[in-house]
């Protein structure tokens, strides 16, 4: 009996408490997530038109921002669970109002929106999601590049080992699915696919270096690029010490919780400081994520509009004259499909805030990483071929990849 209650306690130690709440969150991150590729992936196959797409998103995302904002105002209980810097706090207005210091942060992030947005679904639309999505897990290779050239951050040895697994794993994937897909499709088609996807990885590279400033909390961290880039020993420390890393469970540690939201939690006013590089304002924001993702989408919209008027639009009416008019294809909109996408795509940004807030910053990594992992691999399987050696090899190295990356690739020691 002593000797079954040693074992059942010598259990609990090693496998770390499950949350079935947390456990289900993830999960239908993933989903939302997979889903979300998919429609967009089999819309494109039908409805050829990644700007009418990429407007329909930026439509549904923006009002769906707008009305859970209003209800979030409402329903102080629901709005407790999402953490703050997330959502607009309660003693703000709801939807705040436009001014300058706002255009100014995020007509950026609404440029990158727009552009990221156009590439993608323009390789979806050429290349399989698994593809495209292996593409974008390059962008700690893309990263670290970027601030090695341009702002001569150094990195430690462990963040170039960490990226060998990680190119090598992607290459495996990119080489299976091109030889996979060339029966269908051309290898021009497949190349000019790839370029699209990479040039999406780019946008979202430079996306993610400039909404670092803007979201970063520590004011001390914003103009140092070093700062920014890595993580340093007491960071890392603390990562050690939040259990478990997996996320599976909730984060019981009341005290750090509040340690960690406090340093989250700061005003929302707007601090601008002259750059020590050029006139032009540094920007220093703290608006919640919800409002700044109900403006990148309004920007988003207005960048896009014209080129969708002058580019797509004229597809929806024109008429082919060398048929019969009784002949001619008229062009079908996938409402349905568009709305669903659309609604898939506010959901994952509201799913991803919520973890942010529920499980510890290290296990929200790992989630994201096991995300991207879920979407190629559903995408395998959704197209229904079996998942060959070099794609498993592939999928296998990328995990390793990605996971040393995140644990070891991006710390600097003082």
């Amino acid at each position: 009996m002593n000797t079954t209650l040693l074992k059942l306690s010598t259990i609990k130690e090693v496998i770390p408490p499950v949350s079935v709440k947390i456990v289900s969150l993830c999960l239908l991150w993933y989903f939302v997530s997979s889903l979300s590729s998919q429609l967009t992936k089999s819309i494109l196959n039908d409805f050829p038109f990644p700007l009418a797409l990429g407007e329909c998103q930026f439509v549904i995302v923006f009002s769906l921002c707008a009305m859970t904002t209003i209800i979030l105002s409402k329903l102080p209980k629901i709005h407790a669970m999402f953490p703050p810097g997330s959502v607009p706090p309660l003693n703000a207005a709801p939807i705040l109002k436009p001014d300058r210091h706002i255009l100014i942060t995020v007509l950026p992030l609404g440029c990158f929106q727009f552009l990221g947005k156009l590439f993608s679904h323009s390789a979806t639309a050429l290349v399989p999601v698994s593809t495209v999505a292996g593409v974008k897990t390059l962008s700690p290779l893309i990263l670290v590049t970027t601030y090695r050239l341009l702002y001569n951050v150094r990195f430690p040895t462990s963040t170039y080992l960490s990226l060998i697994p990680l190119v090598s794993g992607i290459l495996l994937i990119v080489v299976a699915d091109t030889h996979d897909t060339l029966i269908t499709t051309t290898a021009s088609t497949q190349y000019t696919g790839i370029l699209y996807a990479a040039l999406s990885l780019v946008v979202f590279v430079a996306q993610n270096i400039y909404g670092k400033t803007v979201f970063t909390y520590n004011q001390k961290s914003i103009n140092d690029h070093a700062e920014l880039a890595l993580a340093h020993d007491d960071e890392q420390q603390n990562k050690s010490n939040e259990r478990p890393i997996l996320p599976i469970a909730s984060d019981h540690s009341r005290e750090g919780k509040e340690i960690e939201q406090a340093k989250r939690y700061q005003s929302y006013e707007l601090k601008v400081e002259k750059s020590q590089l050029s006139s032009f304002p540094k920007i220093r924001n703290k608006y919640d994520k919800l409002t700044l993702l109900l403006y990148c989408s309004a920007v988003g919209l207005l960048l896009s509009l014209p080129w969708f008027v002058f580019i797509e639009a004229p597809h929806f009416f024109k008429l082919d004259t060398s048929t019969d008019v009784t002949e001619a294809q008229l062009i079908h909109i996938p409402w349905n499909l568009l709305i669903i996408n659309g609604f898939t795509h506010f959901l994952q940004s509201l799913i991803a805030f919520h973890l942010l807030g529920a499980i510890p910053t290290v296990s929200y990594s790992v989630a994201s990483m096991m995300k991207k992992i879920t979407i190629i691999v559903v995408s395998m399987m959704f197209t229904g071929h079996q998942i060959t050696g070099i794609q498993f090899i592939g999928l296998s190295l990328t995990a390793i990849g990605l996971y040393s990356y995140d644990r070891w690739g991006g710390n600097k020691s003082h």
